[in-house]
């Protein structure tokens, strides 16, 4: 069979049964009595195994049958949930995980994995004793309130309802197979009602090797268990005849819920990235095209133009909004990763700690959510490794043994706000400075005016750490200087805030999307630029009596605090600007982190959407400048990134 055509959707789907992998372990390790988690981890792992055979990968197909196997004795209670168990568990997601990567790059043979399949069978094989089928757990049969009118209806016209529980032998081959013959006898007699596990179970082989089916006959029970043993494989037949009152309810509304669900589930359809892609670069043309029509409709005096272009103008801020809906994803993608290596971490750095996560349903463009992963990793990693105290070191300072991680997201405007925050000991200011001025990064005089967080944002600095000794998981701020250019890159900001003894918190602020975004169009002299709105504060004229001098700096009051301004004609170089003398100024305001900064501009145009192009490698990376946008005119205007200016 030509596999390569399905390999993509292979990917996908192996994508989220790891995912369900790895959340579900982490579930099974907090509560190793959850039943349904279990059967959930099972079903993914044989879904997996089911879909790597057939796609000819051998070594996936092995790990996960091995991987199964454990579980399979996990349901049978033939083993318990143990330390050393999970970790062996976890150690095979992760070997999966290696093996997905390197089967899209068509590598699977590269891995080695049979010490890990080693790992697994010891516990097949060398696990707790089995138990003997009757200690096992008891499947019940719960039925829905209309199944038991049904049960209750037929019985009073003389039926009887008998709960059937089959047995196969150890090593069936063919469950699924003997499963149907098994329903097919029941069904000769009577009718079937309900089976624990579900129907689709049995038939996916989704059990161990014991099942009960509830069946509405007027036969005796005799005759089941005659036709029923006379099966291949079947070891042992059970029928009870259940009085009335015993049987159990299933509420309505999960059995709703359940309908909901899979209803909405097929609604959905997999869409090539590229396409979604293709499809943004389109709808920006049209934006671009919009512009110039709308040029033009200034120029030519038309009522029914001017209504064309109206509806032209709603139809592609629909079709645009439309198109960044469905490229937008929950950050919960990449916040499910993180308790798996919380859990990790705590137990490598013998720590105890609370991974709390809130807004995981706040939304980002994908393109976005790719690359934000690794810098939430380091800082992550920075706030469990030096920041978090360890139990006994806590205990000393009246804390709790259990060190606490917040990750949290939320949507503001046109940005999405990410935060880490630990109530660990935070940042120690003293060692912030001592080491700064011993690195020569800043003078001590630059440093007395130095206000706090700009004292921590020092740690953003390439090799800057404050941490005493430097360890495999991380130095408190060793990587944070990857974590601010990555961020940079995205259009987003990073800032630092912490409590000495009571914690550290570290907000990211992205912006939604990275291809097309509001912006204030300026003008100074002949050139024209773009700002994004998403830092801009507020725009104010200033009189040039107003504007005061501190260290050669220009100043003014907004609202009680002073802010610095910069002149864009002078830092851009502009030709043809404004006299800088002239009495009424025009101010934008951005803020950039946590401070404001004044711009001062010639004039203020409009408020435009803008489709944001790349420099291309030409020109390569300019400081100040983002990208370009094209004009309805066809002008081109760069779009400023003024936050090295607040630096």
């Amino acid at each position: 069979m030509e596999t390569s055509q399905y390999l993509s959707v292979f990917m996908d789907e192996c994508q989220e049964h790891l995912l369900t992998l790895n959340q579900s372990l982490l579930e099974l390790e907090h509560d190793p009595e959850n039943v349904p988690i279990l059967d959930k981890i099972f079903r993914a792992a044989h879904t997996l195994k089911g879909a790597s055979a057939t796609m000819g990968f051998n070594k996936m197909a092995n790990l996960t049958h091995a991987l199964e196997d454990v579980l399979g004795k996990l349901r049978s209670k033939e083993l318990t949930v143990s330390s050393e168990l999970m970790n062996c568990l976890f150690e095979a997601v992760d070997s999966l995980e290696i093996l997905t990567t390197t089967i899209s790059e068509g590598k699977e043979e590269d891995i080695e994995i049979s010490g890990t399949v080693q790992d697994l069978h010891r516990f097949i094989s060398g696990g707790m004793e089995p138990v003997k089928t009757e200690q096992r757990q008891n499947l019940i049969l719960r039925y829905l309130e209309t199944e038991i009118e049904q049960i209750t209806s037929a019985t009073s016209s003389g039926a009887k309802i008998y709960h059937i529980d089959v047995t196969l032998v150890e090593d069936c081959l063919l469950k699924g197979a003997r499963v149907f013959m098994v329903l097919r006898e029941m069904e000769k007699l009577g009718t079937v009602i309900r089976s624990v596990p579900a129907v689709k179970d049995l038939e996916d082989e989704n059990f161990d090797t014991r099942f009960v089916v509830g069946v509405l006959s007027t036969s005796y029970p005799e005759e089941f268990i005659k036709n029923i043993t006379n099966i291949m494989d079947v070891e042992k037949v059970v029928v009870d005849e259940p009085a009335l009152n015993q049987l159990q309810a299933e509420k309505r509304q999960e059995s709703a819920v359940d309908h909901v669900e899979k209803k909405i589930n097929t609604q959905t359809v997999r869409v090539e990235i590229k396409k979604l892609d293709d499809l943004m670069n389109l709808v920006g043309e049209l934006v671009i095209s919009r512009s110039r029509l709308e040029s033009i409709g200034v120029n030519v005096n038309s009522r029914d133009l001017d209504e064309v272009i109206e509806q032209v103008g709603r139809l592609t801020l629909d079709l645009r909004d439309s198109v960044m809906k469905s490229r937008m994803i929950p950050v919960e993608t990449v916040f499910s990763r993180f308790p798996r290596l919380v859990r990790d971490l705590a137990k490598e750095l013998n720590k105890e700690i609370e991974l709390e996560i809130n807004g995981a349903e706040t939304e980002l463009d994908r393109t976005v959510i790719d690359e934000i992963g690794d810098p939430l990793v380091h800082i992550i990693r920075n706030s469990i490794d030096h920041g978090l105290e360890s139990p006994e070191e806590r205990e000393r300072t009246g804390k709790s043994r259990q060190g606490k991680v917040i990750l949290s997201a939320r949507q503001e405007g046109n940005s999405v706000i990410i935060t880490v925050s630990d109530n660990g000991k935070g940042f120690n200011l003293q060692k912030v400075k001592d080491k700064a001025v011993r690195n020569g990064v800043v003078t001590p005089e630059a440093l007395a005016e130095m206000r706090p967080e700009q004292i921590l944002e020092l740690t953003f600095l390439p090799g800057f750490s404050t941490a005493d000794k430097v360890s495999d998981v991380s130095g408190r701020g060793v990587g944070m200087d990857v974590v601010r250019n990555k961020v940079n890159t995205l259009g987003g900001v990073v800032s630092i805030a912490s409590t000495e003894g009571e914690g550290s918190t570290i907000s990211i602020r992205l912006p939604l999307t990275l291809a097309i975004i509001q912006t204030l169009v300026i003008q100074l002299g002949n050139e024209i630029y773009a700002i994004p709105s998403s830092y801009i504060e507020q725009i104010t004229s200033l009189n040039r009596d107003e504007i005061k001098h501190i260290r050669q700096q220009e100043v003014f009051m907004l609202r009680g605090e002073v802010v610095p301004l910069v002149r864009l004609q002078d830092l851009l170089d502009t030709p043809g600007a404004k006299n800088p003398e002239i009495d009424d100024l025009d101010v934008v305001v951005l803020r950039i982190g946590d401070r404001l900064i004044g711009c001062i501009v010639d004039s203020l145009l409009r408020q435009q959407d803008v489709v944001i192009k790349s420099l291309g490698s030409y020109l390569g990376s300019i400081k100040g400048i983002s990208g370009a946008t094209i004009l309805g005119d066809g002008r081109v205007a760069l779009i400023l990134d003024l936050r090295a200016v607040a630096a």
